[in-house]
């Protein structure tokens, strides 16, 4: 495929913001700034992979809790950071003479990040309550293989064979993995429903930088992430009051006064922890290092999650799992690399 038809893009997060950066800053220290960027990139893939296991200990406070509240709840608290970090880049951007954004621009940003940081969230988290925390940190590393086919689509290109080779590898690894769950999972039906919410997330997440690309070129990647990010942290508080609050006629779930302190706790971290930070991380690391490195060094996501969910949740991996897992990893990296 022609580089110039299709974006280079790190498979770090299903809700990591996309960088228009493809190829790495110039530096007077280039060894000095990749030794940087990979920390910037290595720190921020581990703190987007908690929010996986934050989710599932979420549930495990309270299995009734919806999906919606934990999003809403953890938008709420990441908002006022959003809000700040909009106003800040916008006024440093007409400073330095890129101009304001404009109403249609705002507008395009804005459904743009409703559908790749609300959308997708939420059919995210919903498949969270069916599946494990490791599976679907697994699934979800797949997004770039579908942006690499969007992108082919977009430009009218062909696939270059080995690219088809690497794609096909890639799902034969997530077939294995998921194949390695069922013996883990409470039912097959239960597997398969989680399963596709998050493979959905991550085609919705695909389709996000897809269309994201332009507008990050011209806004740029730092105005870009924190408009759309307010965005759909409104989307998902207006998710919550217009569906969640008819129904159960409470802000937050009736629980012990100790529970109560654990959820709100871990929706507060998760917005902070795996929100905020990483995405500025992230930001940073790929800017030092290039997309293309960045992807190698940011496959260390699904080992993470993998790790934390043993250590946290007391998830058990399958070498099924394990097999899958390498296979998808490396069919990522290859395609990522082209």
């Amino acid at each position: 495929m022609n580089p110039s038809h299709s974006p280079k893009l790190s498979p770090l997060s299903s809700q990591s913001p996309p960088s228009s950066v493809s190829a790495p800053v110039r530096s007077a220290d280039p060894a000095r700034a990749a030794r940087i960027g990979a920390a910037l990139i290595i720190a921020g893939a581990v703190a987007f992979s908690s929010k996986a296991v934050m989710v599932k200990m979420a549930y495990a406070v309270d299995p009734s809790i919806t999906p919606i509240t934990i999003m809403a709840v953890r938008m709420a608290f990441a908002l006022p950071l959003f809000v700040l970090s909009a106003w800040w880049v916008v006024r440093r951007g007409v400073a330095k003479g890129n101009g304001r954004v404009s109403i249609g621009d705002g507008l395009r940003i804005g459904g743009l990040g409703m559908l790749g940081y609300y959308v997708a969230m939420y059919m995210d988290f919903a498949g969270l309550s069916y599946i494990s925390a490791g599976l679907e940190r697994l699934i979800l590393f797949v997004f770039p293989t579908m942006v690499v086919l969007l992108s082919a689509w977009k430009s009218s290109q062909r696939v270059p064979v080995r690219t088809r080779v690497a794609l096909a590898v890639t799902y034969f690894g997530v077939a294995i993995a998921v194949a390695g769950s069922v013996q883990m999972s409470g039912s097959p039906s239960d597997l398969l429903i989680g399963s596709l919410l998050v493979l959905g997330s991550a085609l919705a997440f695909a389709l996000f930088n897809v269309g994201a690309e332009s507008m990050i070129r011209k806004v740029g990647p730092a105005r870009f992430t924190a408009i759309s990010m307010v965005w759909a942290s409104l989307a998902s508080l207006t998710h919550f009051a217009v569906v969640q609050l008819p129904q159960s006629r409470d802000l937050w779930p009736q629980l012990p006064a100790e529970a109560l302190t654990e959820l709100t706790l871990i929706c507060a971290v998760m917005a902070v922890v795996a929100t905020v930070v990483p995405s500025f991380l992230i930001s940073a690391g790929v800017a030092r290092l290039g997309a293309g490195r960045a992807a190698i060094i940011g496959s260390v996501g699904p080992v993470a999650t993998f790790v934390m969910a043993g250590m946290v949740l007391g998830e058990v991996v399958t070498m099924a799992q394990v097999v899958g897992g390498v296979v998808v990893v490396a069919g990522v990296i290859t395609v990522t690399r082209q």
